[in-house]
């Protein structure tokens, strides 16, 4: 199996952006020739997967035996759209010996994830599965083998960091004693953290207008 790494948390902790930011790193781009960023159920991931890293339809003219190019060839039809054998065979063959990292967002940990993984190549090229769930059940071995990250809510330093990050205007010093209101009306969720500030940014910078949102 590819070395798998797994962000866990809940809804709106900031898994997804924290992904995306790994993802769409220069570094990262530079690295892997082929990526994929899914957010779909299993059943259609190996077809996203092979669209986003751009499985050309002249690959079924390289030397494989007869039997893989006739399952390649299965994937087109005569108007060049994909078929439903993009789910078998092509992914574990065309990246066998291809570095590459594939980030599954939302994943749920039961059965599909062990189909996916059994549709991919087990490769020691260092490419990388990243998966992005809020459920913890079903790591468990998963966390044995590669790297397990939990993100956990903001403390009150951190939202209030985060929060005036956000807001896209100059929070009067008459405000600042709206704080821990702020703080604690977002309970240390990246998320809730943003809306907030975005809501904010549109009032005017009075009491009245700030604590009615709070």
């Amino acid at each position: 199996m590819v070395p798998t790494q797994t962000v866990v948390g809940m809804q709106g902790i900031g898994k997804t952006t924290l992904a995306k930011l790994v993802y769409n790193n220069d570094a990262v781009v530079d690295h892997f020739p082929y990526r994929a960023f899914v957010s779909c159920n299993y059943k259609e991931a190996l077809e996203v997967i092979a669209k986003q890293m751009g499985i050309p339809s002249s690959w079924k003219e390289d030397n494989r035996s007869n039997v893989e190019k006739a399952e390649v060839e299965g994937l087109w039809s005569e108007e060049g759209s994909w078929s439903q054998r993009v789910k078998s065979m092509p992914l574990k063959t065309f990246l066998k010996d291809k570095k590459h990292v594939i980030v599954w967002d939302d994943i749920e940990m039961d059965v599909g994830l062990k189909i996916l993984l059994s549709k991919l190549p087990k490769t020691s090229n260092g490419s990388r599965m990243i998966l992005i769930t809020r459920y913890e059940r079903g790591l468990t071995d998963l966390q044995k083998k590669g790297i397990h990250l939990t993100l956990q809510l903001r403390d009150d330093d951190e939202s209030w960091a985060l929060f005036k990050h956000i807001l896209k205007i100059d929070m009067p010093q008459g405000l600042l004693y709206l704080r821990r209101d702020i703080v604690t009306t977002c309970c240390g969720l990246p998320l809730a953290i943003k809306k907030l500030a975005d809501i904010l940014s549109c009032k005017d910078t009075t009491t009245e207008e700030w604590s009615s949102v709070l």
